[in-house]
């Protein structure tokens, strides 16, 4: 863990990484630093491949740079340049990035600071293999709250569910599940690299942002962000979602007070339905749903 007023600078880790399974129950923490708590990793560059073992019920938060970002904590110019991939059999959540898994807090709870996420990049491929995937992407797998800004998934990137149960695929967030009063901004994002879904119970697909789910007193800001990458999805849940910004856009019915800005974003690519599982699917050029 790197915490509150820890820093980690200018490090570049080679080899492999590799987690075995937690007790139930248990959250996993998976990355070059299992948990940024509150503390800052400046351009620390990774080139060692990232995976967990196949068995347990453990839950999962990979990324090539950091498990879970949260407490304030902050990323700036760090780069993934290696394989990230998260396998699982059992019932844990699941949460996968380029980056960083997730974003957010350590337990569902009020006034959640997240993190900052800044100047990242990822080259590697970003594999689930896990039954029950909620999110994954080239940046972020869950985002719940702080700033992801000028953040980029190459080109050599790619972004692969499989297996999964339930989830959401993005280019650079897999899913932002954002509530309880926090504020979610990404900034100048661009996707690059390839999105794939293998799996025909992924029910939100996006250039930028698989699923935006608010939830109570939620504020969220996607702005000059660009899809530059074509997008085929071949399987996809029933009534499914792709969106050349936004697969999905979710707000709770007892959501007192919420802001959405969705403001100088591009899709430059083709999104395209390639499958025959789905009913009803929806696609839209910044947003299908």
């Amino acid at each position: 863990t790197v915490g509150s007023g820890a820093s980690v600078k200018n490090l570049t880790i080679e080899g492999t990484i590799h987690a075995e399974a937690a007790p139930e129950g248990i959250r996993n923490f998976v990355g070059v630093a299992g948990q940024v708590n509150g503390g800052t990793m400046t351009n620390v560059i990774n080139k060692a491949a990232i995976t967990t073992a196949t068995d347990g019920k453990y839950s999962l938060q990979v990324g090539g740079i950091a498990g879970a970002l949260t407490a304030g904590g902050s990323l700036i110019g760090c780069e993934n340049r290696a394989d990230v991939t998260a396998n699982g059999s059992g019932d844990g959540i699941c949460v996968v990035g380029g980056i960083v898994g997730y974003i957010g807090t350590t337990a569902n709870s009020t006034n959640e600071k997240g993190g900052t996420v800044s100047g990242c990049k990822n080259y590697g491929t970003v594999t689930s293999n896990n039954n029950k995937v909620e999110g994954i992407g080239g940046i972020a797998g869950m985002f719940r709250g702080g700033l992801i800004d000028g953040c980029i998934h190459e080109e050599s990137g790619v972004v692969t569910a499989n297996k999964t149960a339930t989830g959401h695929v993005g280019g650079c967030i897999g899913y932002i599940q954002n509530r309880s009063g926090a504020v979610a901004k990404v900034n100048a994002c661009e996707n690059k690299g390839s999105v794939q879904s293998n799996t025909t119970a992924v029910s939100g697909v996006g250039g930028i942002v698989g699923h935006l789910h608010m939830w109570q007193n939620a504020n969220t800001e996607i702005t000059g962000c660009y899809n530059k990458k074509a997008i085929t999805v071949k399987t996809i849940v029933a009534n499914g979602f792709l969106g050349g910004i936004v697969g999905r856009i979710a707000v709770g019915s007892n959501t007192p007070s919420k802001t959405l800005i969705i403001n100088s974003c591009h899709n430059q690519a083709a999104l395209t339905f390639d499958c025959t599982s789905i009913t009803a699917g929806k696609l839209g050029g910044i947003a299908a749903y």
